[in-house]
């Protein structure tokens, strides 16, 4: 590695998506060739004040949304033509509206079309958006959240406190697999008669601290013969 002095704007860019952090020494003034480039050595410059990992993030961010082509959409579906995702943003904010992925590509090539260039191919794989109002989005967003909301559904677990710990153990790992997934659990303990009332309190404890830093407690409810564990995801 050698002092530099100058920089190239290309290679800023490409040095910003975070691909080439790591052969940098921040805070340094440095310059490398790097193997993928063919021509003339590349100089990068490095500023001497401490860059933390979130502005490498942001930048690394910026960077993609300038990369990244998109199709954009008028608020009545109008064409607005390709872009990249920083430019559709500017857009947006210039008309006061939000971007919303319509979760499509461009419209793929009719049957009768027989071939297309490289550039038309490129165009058809782009992600579509559209702009909408900041209404719109909400009650978007409000929608998708309802529609995951039908999907998660509370699954029944029904164990005996005479279960032996290891086959107690496999099963919380089946919960945990289930709390991943952000459904509710309900683990009913099953005692045999109201002679083990304390021994099902101690099977209590322990399903309890096998759990406790995986789901939260919503409720428990006791009978007789058994006690209902209601859990539900942390951070939900």
């Amino acid at each position: 590695m050698y002092k530099c002095f100058g920089i190239t704007i290309s290679l800023f860019r490409r040095f910003s998506t975070g691909e080439y952090v790591s052969k940098f020494r921040l805070g340094s003034f440095y310059f490398k060739q790097f193997p993928s480039f063919s021509h003339k050595p590349q100089f990068v410059f490095c500023s001497r004040f401490t860059i933390d990992e979130d502005t490498l993030k942001l930048i690394a961010e910026i960077a993609e949304e300038r990369n990244l082509k998109i199709w954009l959409l008028s608020e009545d579906g109008t064409d607005l033509g390709k872009m990249s995702l920083a430019d559709a943003k500017t857009v947006a904010s210039r008309r006061n509206l939000r971007l919303w992925s319509v979760g499509k590509t461009v419209q793929k090539k009719s049957e009768n079309q027989v071939s297309i260039d490289d550039e038309q191919e490129e165009v058809l794989q782009l992600p579509v958006y559209q702009l909408i109002s900041g209404k719109e989005l909400f009650d978007k967003r409000n929608e998708e959240n309802k529609k995951k909301a039908k999907n998660v559904k509370e699954k029944i677990l029904r164990v005996h406190s005479t279960i032996s710990q290891h086959d107690l153990e496999a099963k919380m790992n089946h919960v945990f697999q289930l709390l991943e997934k952000k459904h509710p659990i309900r683990i009913e303990i099953i005692s045999i008669s109201e002679e083990n009332t304390n021994s099902t309190e101690t099977f209590l404890d322990n399903v309890k601290t096998l759990l406790q830093d995986k789901a939260a407690v919503a409720s428990i409810q006791r009978s007789s013969h058994r006690i209902i564990l209601c859990l539900k995801p942390k951070n939900v």
